[in-house]
């Protein structure tokens, strides 16, 4: 990643200005079953969660300024649940991204996907790296999707990330 960030903030003083100032373009993951805008072509990794279980697949972006992220995550074990275990799988989720990076809670709620499947959308405060996290998450038939934003505040807060987390969809 440390490579990555090198090449972003080398290239771009080779790159025509048209080039720097590109607009976003849609990104397609089959497998995944989304599209989301991406400002260029996102790295994809493969990562185990702690316990070595699920496989969690990510597709990022970053810049000195912070990082644009989609992932998403099977577990078979949600695919039938209810509602309210839905949601209350998500809001452990976020609390224990939230812990994990000792964040000060800005904002938190419940939101839905193509007004069926349940979501939470959230932001927090990271002290210990004097930015942000702002994160939407959905629960889609036992598939976690996670559409995150972090770095700088007024990285995390520009409307190049509102456009990023409005741009998620689902692919029929």
């Amino acid at each position: 990643m440390r490579i990555l960030l090198l090449l972003v903030l080398i290239a771009p003083s080779s790159l025509p200005a048209d080039d720097a100032k590109s607009p976003p373009k849609e990104f397609i993951s089959d497998k995944g079953r989304f599209s989301i805008l991406f400002p260029s072509l996102p790295k994809e990794e493969k990562v185990p969660d702690d316990s070595g279980g699920l496989l969690q697949i990510q597709f990022t972006v970053g810049s000195e300024d912070g990082a644009l992220l989609v992932s998403y995550q099977d577990n078979p074990k949600l695919a039938g649940a209810a509602r309210d275990e839905l949601n209350k799988a998500l809001l452990t989720a976020q609390e224990k991204v939230q812990k994990s990076m000792q964040g000060k809670l800005l904002h938190s709620k419940e939101i839905t996907l193509d007004k069926l499947y349940p979501g939470r959308d959230y932001e927090f405060e990271i002290p210990t790296a004097s930015g942000q996290y702002r994160s939407r998450s959905y629960l889609v038939k036992g598939r976690l999707y996670q559409i995150i934003v972090v770095g700088k505040k007024e990285f995390v807060t520009s409307k190049d990330a509102d456009r990023f987390m409005d741009s998620f969809k689902l692919q029929k």
